[in-house]
């Protein structure tokens, strides 16, 4: 049950930044239709795109970084625990595991998959231009959650959108997953090369090589 509160803290921040860059998105495309014009927004909606990546990908680098912190804090715990016998505290939930910030980043994705399933279900893949059909409502919330990749499909509002036109969405999955795992990695990574270098640094002190 930690594991599970742990993860779902963790999409607090990519969400916000998710609905900060939809209102963004949504006032890119009012701008106008024209050939250039379309043109302008999708390079504006490519670099919100761009942008969201990186501040995900920021978040999640420093949340790797605590998160081997903890790992370390575990660790002088555990040891203490087997020389004294006594309790220490041990953060399992908090502490790094490779996968974790894989998992937060599908976690970032469960509205779209239950969206994209429902969405599935109730249309299939029909080729109906969107009406006032209630059962495009998924498709809807799933446009309005991931509008940094929807967008793209917006971009000349001439276009009709159709269902299967939502499932561009799906493109968002790998995007998030991979730009919260990866540097997620790279936090812990480099929180161990700092404390190889002091390891590196005492046994110098002591006489080592």
């Amino acid at each position: 049950m930690k594991q599970i509160l742990y993860f779902i803290k963790q999409v607090f921040v990519p969400f916000m930044y998710l609905g900060m860059f939809a209102m963004i998105d949504f006032a890119i495309l009012c701008i106008g239709d024209t050939q250039s014009l379309v043109a302008l927004k999708i390079c504006l909606i490519a670099a919100c795109l761009i942008f969201y990546v990186v501040l995900v990908a920021i978040v999640s680098h420093r949340e790797g970084q605590a998160s081997y912190k903890v790992l370390l804090a575990n660790d002088i715990n555990r040891r203490e625990i087997i020389k004294t016998g006594r309790e220490y505290p041990i953060k399992e939930a908090e502490e790094y595991k490779p996968y974790k910030g894989f998992v937060s980043g599908l976690f970032v994705c469960i509205p779209l998959i239950i969206c994209t399933i429902i969405h599935l279900c109730m249309n299939g893949f029909s080729n109906t231009a969107v009406g006032s059909n209630a059962t495009n409502s998924a498709g809807v919330v799933m446009s309005f959650i991931y509008m940094v990749v929807f967008a793209f499909a917006r971009a000349n509002s001439a276009w009709v959108i159709m269902p299967n036109t939502f499932y561009i969405c799906l493109t968002v999955l790998p995007v998030i997953v991979l730009s919260m795992g990866i540097p997620y990695i790279f936090g812990a990574k480099k929180i161990a090369k700092q404390q190889e270098k002091i390891k590196q640094h005492q046994n110098y002190l002591h006489g080592g090589k």
